[in-house]
């Protein structure tokens, strides 16, 4: 009895847990037609497609939203880094490592940008075969995800290249003693 009863209280909690999931399933019964279950499966497919464009059209927002904020981030860093660059340079300091430097940032936060856009395009191809046959959405979306590891490892590297090249030469340049230049 003892063992018994565990069963039993087991198989009842499957049981009635488990009998909502099975209302939810098309009628398998010998008396149902194959029209009638493959329109189910249609329909339940039809249904997932219609769900998987609506995230992919969110993801698609949401990443473009970011791309502004990313792109607008980059450049102020580069705009606020010129302008101390030319004021600097008048003051009578040696620019001349950070103007190189800034021509370095330029690229990398171009390459940002276009790696960007390239992810923008890929998760865009990905809304359009979303319901396709075969492995061509699941291709679409490795490369996506290949193009916002990219667009991630980008970002990553201006931070990384801000922080220990740029950021070391301006504390150098701060150490500098100006040249004065007599008119």
């Amino acid at each position: 009895m003892k063992i018994l009863k565990p069963i039993l209280i087991s198989a009842a909690v499957i049981l009635f847990t488990a009998t909502p999931a099975f209302a939810k399933l098309p009628s398998l019964s010998p008396g149902a037609t194959k029209p009638t279950l493959i329109q189910s499966i249609s329909n339940i497919f039809t249904n997932k497609c219609d769900t998987l464009k609506n995230k992919i059209d969110k993801r698609v927002n949401m990443f473009g939203n970011n791309e502004e904020a990313h792109a607008a981030v980059f450049t102020k860093l580069e705009d606020r880094l010129s302008q101390n660059i030319t004021k600097w340079e008048e003051m009578g300091y040696d620019v001349a490592k950070l103007k190189t430097d800034l021509k370095t940032l330029s690229d990398e936060v171009d390459k940002f940008v276009t790696d960007y856009k390239a992810f923008i395009v890929a998760l865009k191809a990905t809304k359009d075969i979303a319901c396709g046959t075969g492995t061509e959405f699941s291709d679409a979306m490795k490369t996506a995800r290949a193009a916002l590891k990219l667009v991630r490892k980008d970002a990553a590297d201006i931070r990384t290249f801000y922080l220990t090249i740029v950021r070391p030469d301006i504390i150098k340049l701060k150490q500098q003693t100006p040249v004065v230049k007599e008119d």
